[in-house]
């Protein structure tokens, strides 16, 4: 076959090359190691759906239920106030990128670069709220830090 002057040549054709040949060797071996009962040799690590912790992300405005004094009162107030204010701007930007993405034109680029941005912007917003909500919990006292602790456990919002 001649195409402006050069010879492109054909390619091969191979029903079987190396990968498939590797992956129905390594579907032999894993159906191979299979027990009787038909399950996996490897054994996987299962999570009791009861066991495990709930998701729990506290804002500072919950520390506000508790009987404070006035002080304590002043800075979680403030600290409340940074938050709510911080997430009214993240929640701005992501409305932006939300926006952003449903007006572009959907090249696989420009979503991963969309998304990219959302998934930073989403540890950073996570890493903030932990970062006051730690600064909030250090104005309280023992038995406060207590209480608190127990609604941890409990997966109070």
């Amino acid at each position: 076959m001649i195409q402006r002057g050069r010879e492109i040549k054909k390619p091969k054709f191979r029903p079987i090359g190396p990968f498939t040949l590797l992956a129905v060797v390594a579907a032999c071996v894993v159906v191979y190691t299979n027990n009787r009962n038909g399950a996996p040799a490897i054994p996987r690590k299962t999570v009791d759906v009861a066991q495990a912790a709930p998701l729990w992300k506290p804002e500072p405005s919950l520390l506000l239920t508790l009987d404070l004094r006035p002080e304590q009162r002043t800075k979680i107030e403030r600290y409340d106030a940074d938050w709510r204010s911080y997430r009214d701007s993240v929640q701005r930007e992501v409305g932006g990128i939300q926006s952003q993405v449903r007006t572009s034109p959907k090249s696989v680029p420009q979503l991963n670069s969309n998304l990219q941005g959302y998934a930073e912007l989403s540890r950073e917003f996570d890493r903030t709220r932990e970062a006051i909500w730690q600064q909030a919990v250090k104005t309280l006292d023992k038995d406060q830090t207590a209480r608190v602790a127990e609604w941890q456990k409990e997966g109070v919002k």
